[in-house]
């Protein structure tokens, strides 16, 4: 049997966020590839992923359409939403 672990715990009320470059330690964008399918920008967001569809559709992430089925949202897109969604 394992152990349950408990959920990590809320930040206090007036608790200061993590800056943005410690969120790209945290999501480790910098160990990821510089194109990312749409699934993983999802889990990384904690999002579904028609809302990814949906940022790329109203511009807020650039991607690359390589063929119908096949889709790729830029890194450096995913970290400048980031930064602007923390501000």
């Amino acid at each position: 049997m394992s152990a349950l672990r408990k959920p990590p715990a809320a930040p206090e009320a007036g608790a200061p966020r993590p800056a943005p470059q410690d969120y790209l330690h945290i999501l480790r964008l910098d160990k990821r590839p510089e194109l990312l399918p749409p699934s993983q920008v999802a889990e990384l967001l904690n999002i579904s992923r028609q809302t990814v569809y949906v940022l790329v559709q109203t511009g807020e992430l650039s991607a690359i359409q390589f063929n119908k089925n096949a889709m790729r949202i830029f890194k450096r897109s995913l970290i400048d939403y980031i930064h602007r969604r923390l501000v």
